[in-house]
């Protein structure tokens, strides 16, 4: 089927095929993809012009996504036969959701969550026909209550605006109650987790957003709009947290034991007076200024790959670090990715020099591995299955209570012994992204 339109004042036809339409502006033909056509708005009041809207791609390593329009004229009922047609082929070829749930952080980042979302997202979605149903937070932790209540079988996904912290927290409650809705004991660590099908999509408006970079290879809040947009999705893992047999939490990011725990509780309880000024001061005050701690720790790795599964070290001081995916060390092209394990990083950190020490955080959100090489005198680089963490006895027992810190995607938990095991459950989580990148952390 064929409409015969003008484009920037020349005639033309547009080519309604089986996934998408082609047409020619001037001499140089284009192909847009039903997924990636976001609506067909009209401008005038005769019905003769109507205008375009469509995604855009850009050429690697710009792993962005751009709302682009595209002016066309025709008579009345061309343009309206060219509407309906193509909203028909939208709703049959995509997996473009009707209507998403929205919850906003209006706090995170720089506390402009709720102007985006009013401003940015919902206009969008839209003029895409996806109807939202927009949930502000009013609290700290508020949105754990409104997950537990929320009905989500009257959306068909769910949209999160925040950071890491406010994905964490809402996607701990929705794995913990599809494992309950399946019959799943997730306070055992030999579970075998049921995935959550009901898909996610993360907008970055928070302080870190790395689960956002993870799925869409960059932050930005239209890029995240629109590859929601698409409908595609993929599936991501997670990490859970265990301690006397019990969940402490899942991590979608990262998690640390010892000098990031204490970083973190710095920040999350000693600290919170400085407000945002924390953010930069506990960093500089515990890599420039405190003494460093370390605690004798038993180690057991088991690995993937490589390596002897289950292969036990005795570490005589340790500072953990781990980060819940099997990362990239460089951007690579779409076309030349190498096959995803199911894996994840464990960095362990004996002591070094304070500059060294903080070059190594400031290269810690874009690893190489040059720098990896750089650093392997104070810094022991993993890919594993699961971690055991025990404290060992020899430990001074003035820092007991320090060794019962533990950190899951920035929030603090108290151990109740000094024993954790974290263990990787792969492609548990579903996002909307049509990314097909590289996974890094920024």
């Amino acid at each position: 089927m064929n409409f015969n339109v003008q484009i920037s004042g020349a005639s033309t036809e547009i080519q309604i095929g089986e996934s998408g339409i082609v047409y020619f502006a001037g001499k140089e033909e284009h192909k847009r993809a039903y997924e990636d056509i976001i609506s067909l708005e009209k401008l005038s009041g005769d019905g003769k012009t109507c205008r375009l809207h469509y995604i855009q791609d850009h050429p690697f390593p710009n792993h962005k996504l751009t709302k682009e329009y595209l002016d066309i004229t025709s008579e009345d009922n061309v343009l309206r036969d060219f509407q309906e047609t193509l909203s028909k082929k939208i709703s049959a070829v995509t997996k473009r959701p009707r209507k998403l749930s929205v919850f906003v952080n209006p706090i995170g980042g720089k506390g402009k969550g709720k102007q985006i979302c009013d401003k940015e997202v919902v206009p969008v979605l839209q003029l895409a026909g996806i109807q939202t149903d927009v949930v502000v937070s009013q609290r700290a932790y508020h949105f754990k209550e409104i997950t537990e209540n929320y009905d989500f079988n009257s959306v068909d996904g769910l949209i999160i605006m925040g950071g890491d912290g406010t994905y964490s927290e809402i996607i701990n409650v929705l794995m913990r109650k599809r494992q309950h809705e399946a019959g799943v004991d997730f306070n055992s660590s030999s579970s075998l987790l049921k995935t959550m099908d009901f898909p996610i999509g993360v907008i970055p408006t928070g302080s870190a957003c790395g689960l956002a970079r993870l799925a869409h290879g960059v932050i930005d809040v239209m890029t995240s709009v629109l590859h929601i947009i698409r409908g595609r999705t993929d599936h991501y893992n997670i990490v859970g947290g265990f301690n006397n047999n019990k969940l402490i939490g899942y991590g979608i990011i990262c998690f640390g034991y010892v000098m990031y725990a204490d970083l973190m509780y710095d920040t999350d309880v000693n600290y919170r007076w400085m407000k945002t000024f924390r953010y930069i001061y506990v960093p500089f005050m515990h890599v420039f200024i405190k003494p460093f701690r370390e605690v004798e720790v038993e180690i057991t790795y088991e690995y993937l790959e490589n390596k002897e599964s289950g292969d036990t070290t005795e570490e005589e001081k340790a500072n953990l670090q781990g980060v819940t995916d099997d990362l990239d060390f460089e951007d690579r092209p779409y076309d030349k990715q190498p096959a995803k394990k199911d894996q994840f990083i464990m960095l362990d950190y004996t002591v070094c020099g304070r500059w060294a020490m903080a070059k190594h955080f400031a290269n810690l959100y874009q690893l190489t591995e040059e720098h990896l090489d750089s650093v392997k005198h104070f810094v022991n680089f993993n890919r594993i299955k699961s971690v055991r963490l025990r404290a060992t006895e020899n430990n001074d027992p003035s820092q007991r209570e320090m060794n019962l810190r533990f950190n899951l995607d920035g929030e603090s938990h108290q151990l109740e012994t000094p024993d954790v095991y974290i263990k990787l459950f792969p492609r548990c989580l579903t996002l909307y992204t049509s990314y097909k990148g590289s996974r890094r952390w920024r």
